[in-house]
């Protein structure tokens, strides 16, 4: 795909087609979980959803995405679940926010030249097996994109500083 390298990136989430319901209009019983999670996701803020395997997290994640917020231009998933080498994790999230891939630049440092200046929210998802990688990522991710929200999702927290966990039952 050709993309300029101008152009901000895509966001990951598209409506589905017209007269079919999507999958965050499954979401039931969640709607505490949701308010309260919009009100925890600000700019700045890293908030990690945490609970026990198939509790939710990842269709918690993906509403809370799909929701319109006034305060969030754009919203990126990037899905963690098979990446098991905590050095591939920005790689992934480099794709999954569609950053043009220049030679001279790291993973790490693409992500953050695509970001900086965004005001969106990113969503993690499934980061138990990467918290180091993704622990890493998202400590810059602060430092030089302030505007941006991180969420992630994970059996375990990532204990970053001034991390939010928001726990599902």
């Amino acid at each position: 795909m050709n993309r300029d390298p101008g152009a901000p990136p895509e966001p990951l989430l598209d409506a589905p087609p017209e007269g079919e319901p999507s999958d965050v209009d499954h979401v039931i019983g969640r709607e505490s979980d949701l308010a309260g999670l919009g009100a925890l996701a600000r700019p700045g803020t890293v908030t990690t959803i945490a609970g026990v395997g198939g509790v939710g997290k990842s269709t918690v994640a993906r509403a809370l995405l799909a929701r319109p917020a006034d305060r969030f231009a754009d919203g990126w998933m990037c899905d963690l679940a098979s990446v098991f080498d905590a050095d591939a994790v920005a790689a992934t999230v480099e794709d999954a926010i569609g950053a043009v891939r220049q030679e001279d630049l790291s993973s790490v440092d693409s992500v953050l030249a695509t970001l900086r200046g965004r005001t969106g929210l990113l969503v993690l998802d499934n980061v138990e097996q990467v918290v180091a990688g993704a622990a890493s990522l998202i400590e810059r991710l602060r430092e030089e994109c302030p505007s941006l929200t991180v969420l992630t999702t994970s059996r375990e927290i990532l204990r970053v500083p001034d991390e939010q966990v928001w726990t599902l039952d």
